[in-house]
């Protein structure tokens, strides 16, 4: 099951998230037993990642994924850019492969993040 997003309290190193109605929405259109497989991985390896989380929503159609990928600082939360599954991707594709390609940039950003082992916290507190 992917961590629940209407979760108020931080979730540190569970980097995907989503709501009933993604979980809902998955279950509809995911019809393979790989690629529940392969949605098990995704989830299990995101879980690593502890600088960039993924939150999956659910378009106004009811059917299609959306999701907002934010890089996590402390107790910040800084926002990087929406991703929108499209329709030519939710009739041929399964939802797995838009989570997968999502992981991926994820984990692209979190191998470019910090370095030289500075973050936000350490350069604003040089400032008060």
């Amino acid at each position: 099951m992917i961590n629940s997003f209407n979760n108020t309290s931080p979730n540190f190193g569970m980097a995907l998230r989503s709501s009933k109605a993604v979980n809902s929405v998955l279950e509809a259109r995911i019809k393979k037993t790989a690629d529940i497989a392969k949605l098990n991985k995704i989830i299990d390896a995101q879980s690593k990642n502890n600088k960039v989380d993924i939150k999956l929503f659910v378009q106004p159609d009811g059917k299609s994924l959306s999701a907002n990928m934010y890089a996590r600082n402390s107790s910040r939360y800084f926002f990087f850019k929406n991703y929108y599954e499209s329709v030519l991707s939710r009739i041929f594709r399964s939802p797995v492969g838009f989570i997968n390609k999502l992981a991926k940039k994820a984990d692209k950003i979190a191998s470019q993040m910090e370095p030289n082992g500075l973050n936000i916290d350490i350069v604003l507190n040089k400032m008060l």
